[in-house]
């Protein structure tokens, strides 16, 4: 918490904010808990690091979420193929690999990784587009009580200006899904706030050249297309939207019809 508190005091003493709530140890329900969270902002370099404030415990889940602000004046974000390693040498999966927003001035990453190890994990986020005048910002979260293998259930995406809700492209196969929703907003300052069900995980805002994001989640249970919402987008500007189904172990998908006895 001490090296958190110091972060955040360090981002805004450089006209960076950096904000993450409800993911220390915090319930969502169906025995799934946010273990721990870490968020960065940086302006510079096509590469960066981020450490975990205490050491993963092996078999969670680790779930991290990049988002570019690509400057105008640089390539779009169609060049950026952003890559993920850390010290551990954990698998990790994209959820998706790359999204473009409207303009191709924004875009997001998903991984995921289940851990395995219990050593201190320092997650290197490379190959990321050089900003000039915008920003990347980081979340990497731990959960706890989630599947342990076949994690990924849904994904759904959207990208159209002003688009502020995004739904699973499928219906889920798991009743006690994990869902999360990301929301990257471009260049305006806006506070983006949690949709309506979730519980906001993470959020960074650059103050300075006005990006944000913001990752909620909530456990469900029942199968089904989930859905996602966000509100702040005072700016008609959100340019990049991903949600995520994870699977947890105790979650069974629809009722299997039984043979009518006559």
């Amino acid at each position: 918490m001490k090296r958190l508190l110091l972060s955040l005091i360090l981002l805004s003493a450089v006209g960076l904010s950096a904000q993450v709530s409800n993911c220390t140890s915090t319930s969502y329900g169906n025995s799934v808990t946010c273990v721990q969270a870490a968020v960065k902002i940086i302006t510079s370099g096509t590469s960066t690091t981020l450490a975990y404030g205490s050491n993963p415990t092996a078999n969670h889940l680790l779930i991290a979420w990049l988002s570019s602000d690509c400057p105008l004046s640089a390539s779009s974000c169609n060049t950026e193929a952003a890559t993920i390693s850390d010290t551990i040498g954990n698998t990790w999966n994209t959820c998706p690999a790359r999204l473009v927003g409207s303009g191709t001035q924004g875009s997001v990453y998903c991984w995921y990784a289940v851990n395995n190890s219990t050593a201190a994990d320092t997650i290197t986020y490379a190959s990321l587009l050089a900003p000039g005048s915008a920003s990347h910002l980081m979340l990497q979260t731990e959960w706890s009580g989630m599947a342990t293998s076949s994690v990924l259930d849904q994904t759904g995406t959207a990208t159209a200006a002003n688009q502020t809700t995004v739904s699973t492209s499928s219906a889920t196969t798991n009743g006690t899904d994990l869902v999360c929703g990301h929301f990257m907003d471009w260049t305006n300052n806006d506070t983006l706030t949690v949709g309506s069900g979730y519980t906001i995980v993470g959020h960074n805002q650059d103050t300075t050249n006005g990006s944000a994001d913001m990752t909620e989640c909530k456990t469900v249970t029942t199968t089904g297309t989930q859905t996602a919402t966000c509100g702040g987008n005072t700016s008609g500007d959100i340019l990049v939207d991903t949600i995520q189904a994870f699977k947890t172990p105790v979650g069974g998908g629809a009722p299997t019809a039984m043979p009518v006895v006559y």
